[in-house]
Formats: structure tokens, C-alpha cells, sequence
């Protein structure tokens, strides 16, 4: 069953795509506001310099704007930085300029295809007690994850929350698997990505940690709040 559960995600996710290719009013591509900001955040760094203003960047949807850093010292530092766009700057460095609207856009799908699967296949070993079947509760989560409005607009308009989703739940599939050291290097991965969510994740984790102290009870499984213990 799980040999056959890889196909089927598969096949869901080309049916999905085609279906709102065809039928959403947006499409199933990037908006030409959102292809715009990221195209300025990443020529911004080219003409700049990678590590010019601490590696912050652009994120403006302006057109045909000047990139001079000398333009935007009063802004840069209330953007975002350039290691939450790694994946677009690697492809408009390995291949031609034109290569980072073209493929950038699949790269997204694929990250999103690749985070609907693992949340699922998390979700059978969450479930595990469930009578319901594995490839049922499998599938049932992946649709709703790729069906629902967020998601979409993650496919016409990526935001970092998705790589941070992403490799968090890698690092807690892998952890919960008993590959510690991995587990740990994919959530800092993570925070890389999205500072916001990883700092709220760090409070979380140091209040539970620290629940027994505070309740005074010693027999509370802190590995139902840390999997990867």
C-alpha cells in the first residue's frame, strides 16, 4: 500500500494543476506582480552584490525601477533577505536570466507537491490507531492540503511560510525515524527561510520544556510535544 499511495499523490497533483490551468480564473502560474517582485529581488543582488546591505534585497513589484543600492538604504532593511529567495537566485545563477520566470514557477509546485506528501505520510503515523485505512487518511490529507485557498495561492504567488513548512516537517519525519542530526540540520534549514515562525517554534518548545517546572508534574510525556526526542 505505501508503494501504491506515491502514484496516486502523483496523479492527484497533475489533475489538480491541469484543472485549475483551465478553470481558475488566475491560472495555475505566477502572477505577473509576484514574477515582477522576485525578478527585482534577485537582479537587485546581481547588480549589487549578494552580500551588499547584509544580503537584505528588494521586494517591490515596481517596473523597469532603478536597482541602484544608493535608491533604496532607507527601505532595504524592512524587506526581506536574500536567503529566503536561495532557491531563485540558484536558478538565475546556474542558467540564463530568462530561466528564472520560466522554471521558477515549477520549482514552487514541486515544493508544495513534495510538502503535501510528507504532511500526509506524517499524518498516517500520527493516525496510526485509526481504523480507517493508511492510503485512505493519506490521500484525505493530501487533498485537502492542495485543495484548500492558501495553497493555491502559494502556486500563484510563493511565500516562504512553504519552505519553512516544508523542512520542519522533514526535520520531524526524520527525527521521529531516529535520524537525529538530520532532523536537526532541516529545521535550521528552516528558520533560514522564515525567522518569524522559527522564533515563534523556539518559544513554543522552551515553554513546554519547561512545562514540569511550572506544574510541577513530572509525568508529562514531553515526547508528544517533541516527535523527534
Amino acid at each position: 500500500m505505501t508503494i501504491l499511495r506515491f502514484p496516486f499523490y502523483g496523479l492527484i497533483w497533475i489533475a489538480y494543476i491541469a484543472f485549475i490551468s483551465t478553470y481558475a480564473p488566475l491560472g495555475a502560474d505566477w502572477l505577473d506582480w509576484h514574477a515582477q517582485r522576485i525578478t527585482n529581488a534577485i537582479l537587485y543582488l546581481e547588480l549589487n552584490g549578494y552580500f551588499s546591505s547584509y544580503g537584505f534585497t528588494i521586494w517591490s513589484d515596481c517596473v523597469d525601477c532603478s536597482l541602484d543600492k544608493a535608491l533604496w538604504l532607507d527601505e532595504i532593511y524592512l524587506s526581506t533577505h536574500g536567503i529566503s529567495l536561495f532557491p531563485y537566485i540558484l536558478i538565475s545563477y546556474l542558467f540564463v536570466y530568462e530561466s528564472l520566470l520560466n522554471y521558477s514557477h515549477f520549482l514552487d509546485k514541486i515544493i508544495i507537491f513534495l510538502t503535501a506528501v510528507i504532511l500526509s505520510e506524517l499524518s498516517i503515523i500520527f493516525f496510526k490507531q485509526s481504523n480507517i485505512s493508511k492510503f485512505i487518511i493519506g490521500l484525505m490529507i493530501f487533498i485537502l492540503f492542495i485543495a484548500n485557498p492558501w495553497t493555491y495561492k502559494m502556486i500563484i504567488a510563493s511565500w516562504t511560510e512553504i519552505y519553512f513548512i516544508l523542512f520542519f516537517l522533514l526535520g520531524v519525519y526524520l527525527g521521529i525515524h531516529n535520524f537525529k542530526k538530520l532532523s536537526i540540520g532541516f529545521f535550521f534549514i528552516a528558520g533560514l527561510f522564515n525567522i518569524v515562525w522559527s522564533v515563534a517554534l523556539a518559544i513554543f518548545y522552551l515553554l513546554v520544556s519547561l512545562l514540569p517546572q511550572i506544574i510541577k508534574e513530572n509525568n508529562i510525556d514531553l515526547e508528544n510535544f517533541f516527535p523527534v526526542l
